[in-house]
């Protein structure tokens, strides 16, 4: 279970994919759990080397893997970055002190964007609270960044196990008139405002599963900066 890659495929219009080579392999800090990835536009990270932009990817990484085979400790989960100048095909990763250390036991899957109003980058994550094992109290926290890699706890958001995913939506189709959703990996979700620092619920946690079949979706991601500006999940 430590021993989780990354997969990796591509595509043309999100529907039919070509299967890659694996992205990112567990190392020595452990193996390489979920997270996010984007396109560095703003070259905020310095990573970029050529004329295209790097991309980014963000990633839990676990302390033990079959390279590190020690035994699990509740510290282990801290938060890494990897680059790619080649548009995704080889990916390097950043060594060192993690972005984010360890907060609780197994928090986890940093989902990272680019919040324009607020002009900042924003990281969602999974933070058990005061420990995140079955059972305690669930939360995904909101960290700011301007560098992507120094980043400084904001907020946080009740009720959200892992996988946390936020986005924008028009409201009944209004562009004019938007909310955001926070939903985590089964499927759950608010809906409500965010500045970029806080997000304020204006609703319940809502089900998306209907009816008693169990979970029919989990730890679905989200695609942003679709040429028609369609988040596409």
């Amino acid at each position: 279970n430590s021993d989780k890659s990354w997969g990796h495929a591509v595509s043309r219009d999100l529907v039919h994919w070509e299967e890659l080579p694996v992205a990112i392999y567990p190392d020595e800090n452990g193996g390489a759990w979920s997270g996010s990835t984007l396109v560095d536009e703003k070259n905020a990270a310095g990573f970029q080397t050529g004329a295209g932009p790097a991309l980014l990817l963000f990633y839990t990484s676990t302390g033990r893997s079959a390279m590190n085979p020690k035994a699990a400790e509740p510290a282990d989960f801290v938060q890494r970055m990897a680059y790619s100048n080649d548009r995704g095909r080889t990916w390097t990763k950043v060594g060192g002190r993690p972005l984010l250390r360890n907060v609780t036991p197994l928090n986890r899957d940093p989902m990272v964007f680019w919040h324009e109003p607020s002009k900042r980058w924003v990281m969602v994550l999974y933070v058990g609270y005061p420990i995140s094992n079955p059972g305690n109290h669930y939360t995904a926290q909101i960290f700011n960044s301007e560098n992507l890699k120094d980043w400084t706890y904001q907020s946080r958001i009740e009720g959200f196990f892992d996988g946390p995913v936020l986005f924008e939506l028009p409201l009944d189709g209004n562009a004019a008139d938007t909310r955001w959703i926070i939903h985590c990996a089964n499927m759950k979700y608010k809906v409500g405002r965010f500045d970029g620092k806080t997000f304020t619920p204006e609703t319940e946690l809502i089900d998306a599963h209907k009816g008693s079949t169990g979970e029919s979706a989990y730890a679905a991601q989200i695609f942003h900066n679709t040429p028609n500006a369609r988040p596409v999940q």
